[in-house]
C-alpha cells in the first residue's frame, strides 16, 4: 500500500500510474476543503488512486459535487489536525497575513490575487490605526522582494508558528486560517471583487465572514474579538483521525 498527499504534484500521478501497473495499492489525503477536482486532473487526464481519504461527510459531499466517484471515498478525518487541536496555544498580539501566489497559480480565476488582498488588507489596517500589529507571512514558494520592497514587518512563512503569534488572522483561503479558526483567532477572508467559487471553507460556509472592500474590513477589525469557541465543534470531528488512519491501514482490503 501506497500513501500519498493529493497536492496535484506530476510525481503524485507517477507513482499512481506505476502502481496501478505493478498491482499495488494507493491511497491519497486531502488536506483541506478545498480544489478537489485538480488535485487528480494531470495532462488533461484524471488519475485516481484506489482510495482517496477525505476529511469528513462535507468534504466527502463537495468532492462528490466536484466529480470524484463516491465508491473510491472514505472518510478518515484530518490528522495533523488533530494535532492542532490538541495543542492550542494563547492567543497572540498580531494580525497575521498569510501570503499566497495566487496570481502565479490561478490568474484571475477569483476576481482577485495576492495584491489585492494585501492592498485592501493594509488600507484597512492602517485606517483603524493598528498597523504596528502588523505580520506578513510569505508564502515558502515566494520571494520577500515581491510584495515587501517598501512594506515593513514582512517575514518568511513559517506555517504554524506565524498563526501561534496572532490574534486576527486576515487572509484568502489558506491553511492557517483553518489553524487559526481552531485555535479561537478571530479570522476573516478578505477576497476583493471575488466571483463565482469561494475558495476558502471557512467562509463559503458561513463560519467566518468574508469581505471585499476597505470600508467593511475596517469595521470588523476595529471590534473586539468575541470569544466563542467556534472551533470547539469542527475539533470534535477531526478528534480519532488517527485511530481511524491505523484502522483503515492495519484492515486495508481492495
Amino acid at each position: 500500500l501506497i500513501i500519498l498527499s493529493a497536492s496535484g504534484a506530476s510525481i503524485e500521478a507517477l507513482f499512481i500510474s506505476y502502481a496501478k501497473y505493478f498491482g499495488i495499492n494507493t491511497v491519497s489525503f486531502i488536506d483541506t476543503w478545498t480544489n478537489y477536482k485538480n488535485r487528480f486532473v494531470h495532462d488533461g487526464s484524471k488519475i485516481y488512486p484506489n482510495k482517496i481519504l477525505s476529511i469528513d461527510s462535507v468534504c466527502t459531499k463537495e468532492m462528490v459535487q466536484d466529480g470524484i466517484p463516491s465508491k473510491i471515498i472514505y472518510e478518515i478525518g484530518q490528522p495533523y489536525l488533530e494535532y492542532i487541536c490538541k495543542h492550542k496555544p494563547p492567543i497572540g498580539d498580531k494580525i497575521l497575513l498569510p501570503m499566497q501566489p495566487v496570481k502565479k497559480i490561478e490568474g484571475n480565476k477569483f476576481g482577485y490575487d495576492e495584491y489585492s488582498f494585501l492592498n485592501t488588507s493594509l488600507k484597512a489596517i492602517d485606517l483603524v490605526g493598528m498597523s504596528k500589529e502588523v505580520y506578513i507571512s510569505i508564502h515558502p514558494s515566494s520571494k520577500l522582494d515581491d510584495y515587501c520592497k517598501k512594506i515593513n514587518n514582512c517575514y518568511k512563512g513559517d506555517g504554524v508558528n506565524d498563526v501561534k503569534k496572532a490574534h486576527t488572522i486576515l487572509g484568502m483561503y489558506s491553511m492557517q486560517m483553518i489553524i487559526g479558526y481552531l485555535w479561537e483567532r478571530r479570522v476573516v477572508s478578505v477576497q476583493p471583487c471575488v466571483k463565482n467559487y469561494d475558495p476558502s471553507p471557512l467562509s463559503r460556509w458561513g463560519l467566518i465572514p468574508r469581505v471585499g472592500n476597505v470600508k467593511e474590513l475596517a469595521s470588523l477589525i476595529k471590534k473586539p474579538p468575541i470569544k466563542e469557541n467556534l472551533g470547539e465543534k469542527m475539533c470534535k470531528n477531526i478528534i480519532g483521525s488517527v485511530n481511524r488512519l491505523d484502522s483503515f491501514v492495519r484492515t486495508y482490503d481492495d
